[in-house]
């Protein structure tokens, strides 16, 4: 199979594309994907709620947004449905992304409750190689994330800033690819960043991911901590400064 970098298949639109009606949503710029269901559904529901008239299914899940203003699509698992859920956004319109899930530490003193902002994603997933990137690529950001990095400092939540290591396949993080991405460089292990990166400077769109540290992920050992009080602060913590990003001029 021809590396997709060393053709000229990068130049064709696809033949499905999103669909767009009179239907359609009437996206505004900010648009935030989220990972995590109950993240999603406690951005819909919390009681410092966020202004919305958009609310409804969007493939596997939901999308619920102000007209005009924001967007805010989730559940997402995994790389191609995480695209085909960008792909569409753009389409209705959004143009300024916002990713957030959560992630494996695997940097050795990264625990649950951190967080880190990718500034590159190493790809070890499928959906990046068509659009532009191949597999072991390091892909960078599809934007300097400084409006992430003000909206966590202006919450005074701290933060790390690096690589991420994104693959297809969770039960395969094995301990010779753990050592190996950790050799790289790599802070967490996740299912979507380094795609949606690669889409997104594909689509000319600017998007940026933070991450929630949610277990601990050795050569050794895994070590959950989705019960843990750092864990369940910075969570709430996070879905506040969304809300917040949501609502920016």
């Amino acid at each position: 199979m021809q590396n997709p970098n060393e053709t000229k298949a990068l130049e064709d639109m696809g033949i499905v594309r999103p669909v767009v009606t009179r239907n359609s949503p009437k996206l505004g710029p900010l648009a935030v994907l989220v990972a995590p269901g109950g993240d999603y559904h406690t951005l819909k529901t919390r009681p410092m709620a966020l202004d919305w008239d958009i609310d409804r299914t969007l493939y596997l899940g939901n999308l619920f947004g102000k007209t005009g203003v924001f967007s805010i699509a989730g559940p997402l698992m995994g790389a191609p449905y995480a695209v085909m859920v960008l792909e569409t956004l753009v389409a209705w319109g959004a143009s300024r992304f916002l990713f957030y899930g959560w992630c494996g530490g695997i940097g050795e003193a990264l625990q649950p409750g951190d967080v880190i902002v990718p500034n590159a994603a190493f790809v070890d997933e499928g959906t990046s190689t068509h659009y532009g990137q191949a597999a072991g690529d390091c892909v960078q950001a599809a934007s300097a994330n400084r409006e992430i990095k003000r909206l966590l400092v202006d919450g005074g939540m701290a933060f790390s800033e690096g690589l991420i290591w994104t693959t297809d396949a969770i039960y395969r993080e094995t301990p010779s690819k753990i050592r190996q991405f950790q050799e790289r460089g790599a802070l967490g292990v996740e299912m979507e960043v380094s795609a949606l990166f690669s889409a997104a400077r594909y689509l000319n769109v600017d998007l940026g991911a933070m991450l929630l540290v949610s277990d601990r992920v050795s050569p050794i050992r895994w070590q959950p901590g989705f019960r843990d009080p750092a864990f369940l602060e910075s969570r709430s913590r996070l879905l506040e400064r969304i809300a917040i990003w949501c609502h920016q001029p």
